[in-house]
């Protein structure tokens, strides 16, 4: 991709169906202005499973809050695909 538009409300959802675990951090999908956190714009979201896990680190940039975010306490299952849906309405970030 080259360029995205977003909007200050707006929801996206997307299939994952993990395969194996690594060392680190595991990029998903990681939209951003040009850097990871350094500036406002950077993670418009950052998704990242944990290291040696299927469990998800998300990150939103929004005013007030470069690096909002929620990590589930479940791991993903492993071989079986699941929906992962974002919504940012109004301050709520879910």
């Amino acid at each position: 991709l080259d360029t995205i538009s977003t909007a200050d409300e707006f929801e996206l959802s997307f299939d994952i169906e993990p395969t194996g675990k690594r060392d680190g951090w595991s990029n998903i999908l990681h939209f951003t202005e040009g850097e990871n956190i350094s500036k406002e714009g950077d993670r418009i979201p950052g998704i990242w499973f944990h290291g040696k896990s299927t469990r998800l680190h998300v990150r939103m940039d929004r005013t007030g809050g470069k690096n909002d975010g929620c990590d589930p306490g479940e791991e993903l299952p492993m071989g079986t695909k699941t929906n992962v849906r974002l919504l940012v309405q109004g301050q709520e970030f879910k």
